[in-house]
């Protein structure tokens, strides 16, 4: 061989593979896991647990990883950024780390505990005779996210949004909404309104509704409320089917991305008892509009009588079920109407607070028999603080604290004062069915206690995500039509 056309041979040769290692080097880092997920295999090795060992395999693959960073790059940040700067600044104690087990023995050995887990729930730590948690154990923390048509629908939307004068979210020039977008409602865009940074509490509660419940519809076929008496005893089970649709800014199940008909009805919510007997039959079906000075449209259906009421705005102040703990302004974890003439938010802090990890997928991140809290899984969740301070004096709060998810822009705690600012009901061990490699979840278990009269009530809920893609009907929303459901 020529010598000169063996020399061009080996280069192109010895540039082909550097060439081939670039692409082999560039897809190991593409595939390199994010920080949390390798916390999360070696905290499964460690502790030797299987729902912890099956959560990180879970955690622990290419669709996982590539869903979450592209939520990172258009938020900006995730829970591990936001974690190694709060480590960095000295704001979270070198002992608050996973594998810290928390009991009613040693919880006031931790003299920073009050900063990172409510009263409300330290309460709890404190008493053993009513509703007490025996142990709290801390586990690594997880990023959180919604699905992959959501963020291109977050992407997609550059119109901008505001709060109205009335106190109802717009946006102007939507992408996304469907007909008349010019200026129209935000809860008709795909996208999520004010984030990642909402600058003041209206903004902030109104992204709070646009995540709504983290997916297009609810299915919960069976839900169970358990009431539990000031004596840790089960009173009362009730248990019923359960559905919850958005009818605007649809992305993950069809019609995208809205329902016809439905122009003035942006979310809805429906439930139909079947035991026990004194309460079959019953149903009730609540709509709420996008404009704030409309109320809701509240049907209930009372077999007894035969007859449907409407209910006004007032009754959403009515337990949802016999005992129940939950009224109707709660399910959902917060379904307020919110109104400038009615309420004021505000952001009031921000920080860390310890609560239950959303990884229903393998358990319920706690043992709670007997009305007790034999154990529940925390993890460190960064937070605003959004105070609602009722200005009619006719609400039956006078103020709610809500703690909300700097990372998916949900409730991680709720508080809800009485008229005379005594602590009332608190929304706390709430665990969501989360599918990390899809980012569509469903609750699986919620907790909610009265702290004044010592009553508790745990909701149970029966999965199926194909079933909330099919499975949840509009004519479901309609109560002359729930009534003959079988």
């Amino acid at each position: 061989m020529n010598p000169n056309r063996r020399i061009v041979f080996l280069c192109k040769a010895t540039m082909g593979m550097l060439i081939a290692l670039f692409l082999i080097s560039s897809v190991a880092v593409a595939e390199e896991p994010p920080p949390y997920v390798k916390d999360w295999v070696e905290f499964a090795k460690a502790s030797g647990n299987a729902a912890d060992k099956k959560w990180a395999e879970l955690l622990n693959h290419p669709d996982t990883w590539s869903l979450q960073k592209g939520w990172k790059e258009w938020r900006g940040y995730d829970v591990s950024d936001l974690l190694e700067e709060a480590r960095k600044k000295g704001e979270i104690p070198k002992e608050l780390k996973p594998g810290l087990v928390i009991t009613q023995d040693n919880y006031k050995n931790f003299l920073w505990l009050p900063k990172f887990l409510p009263q409300s729930v330290i309460n709890r730590l404190a008493d053993k005779q009513w509703l007490p948690i025996k142990q709290i154990r801390v586990v690594p923390n997880t990023s959180y996210y919604l699905s992959k048509k959501r963020l291109d629908g977050a992407k997609k939307e550059t119109g901008q949004f505001y709060v109205s004068q009335t106190g109802g979210a717009r946006v102007k020039n939507c992408i996304t909404c469907g007909p008349g977008g010019e200026d129209t409602w935000a809860l008709r865009s795909q996208g999520l309104p004010f984030a990642p940074k909402p600058k003041d509490g209206w903004e902030l509660v109104w992204l709070h509704m646009a995540h709504d419940v983290a997916t297009d519809a609810l299915y919960f076929k069976p839900i169970d409320f358990v009431m539990c008496n000031s004596k840790n005893k089960v009173e009362r089970i009730q248990t019923g089917h359960l559905w919850w649709m958005r009818f605007h800014g649809r992305t993950d199940y069809s019609p995208t991305p809205e329902f016809p008909k439905q122009e003035e009805i942006f979310q809805g919510g429906a439930v139909f008892w079947l035991h026990p007997l004194d309460v079959k039959g019953l149903c009730g079906v609540r709509l709420r509009s996008f404009d704030p000075l409309k109320q809701d449209s509240f049907k209930v259906y009372i077999p007894t009588l035969r007859r449907t009421r409407v209910l006004a705005g007032s009754d959403t102040q009515d337990p949802l079920a016999v005992n129940s703990d939950l009224t109707w302004d709660e399910w959902r974890a917060f379904w307020q109407h919110i109104s400038r003439a009615e309420q004021d938010w505000k952001i009031v802090g921000e920080g860390w607070i310890l609560a239950p990890p959303e990884r229903g997928m393998v358990d319920r991140g706690l043992v709670f028999t007997d009305c007790e809290y034999k154990s529940v899984d925390v993890e460190l969740r960064p937070v605003w603080i959004l105070e609602m301070k009722d200005k009619t004096g006719k609400y039956q709060y006078s103020k709610r604290i809500l703690w909300i998810d700097k990372e998916w822009y949900y409730i991680q705690d709720t508080e809800m004062y009485d008229k005379k600012g005594n602590l009332w009901r608190t929304w706390w061990d709430d665990v969501r069915f989360w599918n990390p490699r899809t980012g569509i979840s469903m609750w699986r278990g919620v907790g909610v206690w009265d702290s004044i009269n010592h009553h508790h009530t745990y909701i149970q809920m029966n999965v199926d995500f194909e079933e909330a893609s099919k499975g949840t009907k509009a004519q479901y929303f309609d109560i002359e039509t729930l009534r003959t459901y079988k």
